[in-house]
C-alpha cells in the first residue's frame, strides 16, 4: 500500500506568521537582535535548534535550548491559532484517503504542537499518525522518516515524501524513498532541485496527478531501480568547454532534465526518404548530454517504420519502446518513444526521437547534426552546444 509522508508547515499548513512571531518573541526575550519577517521566514522548516544556533549571537547549547523553550511556550499560546490549511489541501488529503494510501505527517515541529495543528485544521481524520521532534525520539528528518517506514513495514519504493524544504528531500533520499517538492511553501524551486527532488509541483492537484502516475505506473521493483539510478553519484569532467556568446553548454542543463520547445525546423533523411519533418519538436535537456529532439508522430512518416521488440527504462522519462525501418528486421532501431511517460514528461507522449547515428542525416535548421558519442544515447550535437558529452570513454559516471 502506498505511504505518503507529509511535511506540515509550508506543505499542509500556512502558519500565518505564528512561527516567525514566536521566533521573534524568543529572540527578544533573550536580548538578541531580531531579524525582519523575511529573514525569519527562511528558518521556517529547519529544526528550531538550527534556526536559533544561527540567529543567536552567542549560541551556546544552553542558550539554544532556552530559545527553543521560549519559542514553544509562545507558539502554544498564540501561534497555533494562526495556522491555516493551504488552498486545496483538504481535498488533496481526502483524495489520497479515498485511494487507500496511508498518510503520515512528519515534521520538525514538536509532536504535541503538530497534533494540535492537524486537529485545528480538520485534517487529522485523514492521517494514520503524526510524528515530530521529541526529547525521547529522533528529531532529524532521515530518522523520523525511517521510524515511520519501519513502523508501517513499507518498502521505501512504495513511499513518497512531500515537502517544501531541502530537509524533506534529503530525508527521502537517505531512506531510498521518492521526493515530491512543493513550491507554495518556504523553500525555493532551486533549493529543492539542488537537494535532488524527483518532482516539483505548483498546486495540490498537480501533486496528486504526479503521485497517481508514480504509484499506478512502475511496479515496486522498477520503482526501486528507478530511484537507484536517480540517486547515483555523478562526476564532472576536469575540463568543460566554454560556450561562445551564441552557444550553450550541456553542463548548464539540469538533472532531472527539462523539456523545452524547439523553434527551428527539424528534418530526418534516410535512403532518399524523409522520415520526419517538423517545426513542432520538443527538446529534452539533461546534464552532460546534447539535446534529444522529440518529433510529433503526425510529422513522422509512420509508413516507413515498424515496431521493434527492444525495450528500455529511463529513470526520468519512463519505459521506452523502439522503432526500426520497415522491412529491416535485423537492423538496429532508428527511433524510440515513451507510450506512457513519467510525470513531468507527459508532453513526450505520441512523439518519436531518432538516433542520428542510424539514419543518413538529421538537420536542425540548415545544420546537419552529429550523433552523441558512444552509440547508446540519442542526443544531437550542433555547433551551438558545447561539451564534453556523455558517451565518450570515461564518461560513465557523468
Amino acid at each position: 500500500m502506498p505511504l505518503v509522508l507529509l511535511d506540515l508547515d509550508g506543505t499542509l499548513a500556512d502558519p500565518g506568521g505564528g512561527i516567525t512571531a514566536a521566533m521573534a518573541h524568543a529572540l527578544g526575550a533573550m536580548g538578541a537582535p531580531t531579524p525582519d519577517e523575511e529573514a525569519l521566514r527562511r528558518w521556517v522548516g529547519p529544526p528550531l535548534s538550527h534556526a536559533f544556533a544561527a540567529l543567536l549571537p552567542d549560541p551556546t547549547p544552553d542558550a539554544v535550548s532556552r530559545a527553543v523553550a521560549l519559542y514553544r511556550a509562545r507558539f502554544e499560546r498564540v501561534g497555533l491559532a494562526a495556522a491555516r490549511a493551504y488552498p486545496g489541501i483538504t481535498d488533496l488529503l481526502g483524495a489520497m484517503t479515498e485511494r487507500g494510501w496511508t498518510l503520515w505527517v512528519v515534521t520538525f515541529k514538536s509532536r504535541q504542537h503538530a497534533v494540535s495543528v492537524t486537529e485545528r485544521l480538520g485534517i487529522a481524520p485523514h492521517l494514520a499518525g503524526v510524528t515530530g521532534a521529541s526529547p525521547e525520539g529522533p528529531s532529524d528528518k532521515p530518522a523520523l522518516i525511517a521510524s515511520i517506514l519501519a513502523r508501517e513495514g513499507v518498502d521505501p519504493a512504495d513511499a513518497v515524501v512531500v515537502g517544501d524544504r531541502r530537509h524533506d528531500v534529503e530525508g527521502a533520499r537517505a531512506n531510498g524513498a521518492a521526493a515530491l517538492g512543493v513550491t507554495w511553501g518556504f523553500g525555493s524551486k532551486s533549493e529543492l532541485e539542488r537537494a535532488g527532488t524527483d518532482w516539483l509541483c505548483d498546486a495540490p492537484d498537480e501533486g496528486l496527478r504526479i503521485l497517481d502516475a508514480w504509484f499506478a505506473g512502475p511496479l515496486p521493483s522498477s520503482r526501486a531501480e528507478i530511484l537507484h539510478w536517480r540517486r547515483l553519484p555523478r562526476e564532472r569532467p576536469a575540463r568543460i568547454e566554454t560556450p561562445g556568446a551564441a552557444a550553450e553548454s550541456c553542463w548548464s542543463y539540469p538533472r532531472p532534465p527539462r523539456l523545452a520547445e524547439e523553434a527551428r525546423p527539424l528534418r530526418i533523411e534516410h535512403a532518399g526518404n524523409t522520415l520526419a519533418d517538423t517545426r513542432r519538436a520538443l527538446r529534452v535537456l539533461e546534464t552532460a548530454s546534447p539535446p534529444t529532439y522529440y518529433i510529433p508522430r503526425s510529422d513522422v512518416a509512420d509508413a516507413l517504420l515498424e515496431p521493434d521488440a527492444s525495450r528500455s527504462l529511463c529513470e526520468w522519462k519512463g519505459a521506452a519502446r523502439y522503432w526500426r525501418l520497415r522491412g529491416a528486421p535485423d537492423a538496429l532501431p532508428v527511433a524510440w518513444s515513451y507510450p506512457a511517460p513519467f510525470p513531468g514528461f507527459e508532453a513526450l507522449q505520441d512523439h518519436l526521437a531518432f538516433f542520428a547515428s542510424r539514419v543518413h542525416a538529421c538537420y536542425v535548421g540548415d545544420e546537419r547534426a552529429r550523433p552523441q558519442p558512444g552509440g547508446f544515447y540519442g542526443g544531437w550535437i550542433t555547433d551551438d552546444v558545447t561539451g564534453p558529452f556523455k558517451g565518450m570513454p570515461g564518461s560513465e559516471r557523468w
